[in-house]
């Protein structure tokens, strides 16, 4: 530590470490759904919310254990996706991925 050596791959092993109990995740609703709006923005990194006449999807960056409170939840399907899995057209294709 006194003369900084190895303190890159300490802080990449720590932020590793640290996205593993993180999810990139599409959670869609109704508009109205302002409770879970306000929980995916409170708890979460919201990246981007896209509207229609009916519902609303919300691309966010969430810890696990909120993931797991909200799928399930009546009016709400939650996918994961990554950056990863974007088609050659350079939009964000979903991804199902078992944990």
């Amino acid at each position: 530590a006194r003369n900084g050596m190895g303190l890159d791959s300490l802080a990449r092993a720590v932020s590793e470490a640290l996205s593993r109990s993180f999810h990139d995740v599409e959670v869609v609703t109704d508009v109205g759904n302002g409770k879970l709006l306000a929980y995916l923005s409170a708890h979460g990194d919201v990246k981007s919310q896209e509207y229609n006449e009916s519902e609303v999807t919300v691309r966010c960056r969430l810890p696990a254990k909120f993931v797991g409170q909200i799928e399930g939840l009546p009016n709400v399907r939650v996918r994961r996706w990554t950056d990863r899995d974007s088609d050659a057209n350079g939009s964000d294709a979903m991804a199902d991925h078992a944990d």
